[in-house]
């Protein structure tokens, strides 16, 4: 007679569950705790289930496991530990694949629009732009610059590297932009805080000060001529509206002014 109480024989060949898993239909309380600590064998569960990483201790930790699963399935970035969530290729992975998987990355990098605009830069297998702004932390997410997709996508080149700086047009130093500008100032003194502490970087920091104040000094008198165009531009409003208001018949203009009055007097 069958003993239906004995333990059922657990699957330990590698090329027979790798078939079975890939049908889907599986309990990996069927197959052996060797195929269980096999890399190959979990990758494969993985792509199929993320949600179950945890039966695979051995490689909880292992920061290329990790990296593999996710690109196997990025879905896996719910279920790893949170020093894997502030691993910065970890979540570019992830993100690259479902840019909305931001929302769990850690504080940090949320916080580093260093790391979101360079996320902003990537395109996934589809060459669409990872669009991780919305994501990101609120104080850049709803920055007024960062809603415009154009001045957004000048701000990457300064995030790759701020010597860049030297290449924004002057027009984005005129009174209009001076948001934008802001925002220049503030992503490039960023990445060079997050330079390492050492003389080659002291060397580089200086360099791109001296950019910085350059650009500022050349733009200057592109900026005091755009500003006297625009006082020109208004002086010219204002003597067309003159002319247009000496064109309107006197006993209305007399008119339309008691009306005014009256109700400005109430």
């Amino acid at each position: 007679m069958k003993d239906f109480n004995k333990e059922k024989t657990k699957i330990k060949n590698k090329e027979k569950a790798l078939k079975i898993i890939s049908k889907g239909d599986f309990d990996l309380r069927d197959f052996s705790e060797k195929l269980l600590e096999d890399r190959e064998f979990a990758l494969a569960v993985l792509k199929k289930c993320y949600w179950m990483l945890k039966w695979f201790p051995k490689f909880i930790d292992d920061r290329e496991f990790i990296i593999s699963a996710v690109k196997a399935n990025c879905s896996c970035f719910d279920c790893i530990s949170d020093k894997f969530k502030d691993d910065e290729e970890i979540v570019m992975t992830a993100i690259k694949e479902k840019d909305y998987l931001f929302l769990k990355a850690s504080p940090r990098l949320r916080n580093d629009i260093i790391f979101v605009l360079n996320a902003y830069s990537q395109k996934n297998d589809n060459n669409c732009t990872v669009d991780v702004i919305k994501y990101s932390n609120n104080n850049i997410s709803e920055n007024l610059v960062l809603k415009n997709k154009f001045l957004t996508e000048e701000l990457v080149p300064l995030a790759q590297d701020p010597k860049n700086f030297a290449n924004l047009h002057p027009k984005y130093f005129y009174e209009e932009n001076k948001d934008f500008i802001k925002m220049t100032k503030y992503v490039v003194a960023t990445k060079l805080k997050q330079l390492p502490r050492t003389e080659e970087s002291k060397q580089y920091r200086q360099e791109i000060f001296e950019i910085v104040k350059k650009k500022f000094k050349d733009t200057e008198e592109d900026v005091l001529k755009r500003e006297e165009e625009l006082k020109e531009e208004q002086e010219r409003i204002k003597k067309l509206k003159e002319e247009e208001e000496e064109k309107i018949d006197p006993v209305k203009k007399n008119f339309d002014k008691e009306i005014d009055d009256f109700f400005s007097d109430l």
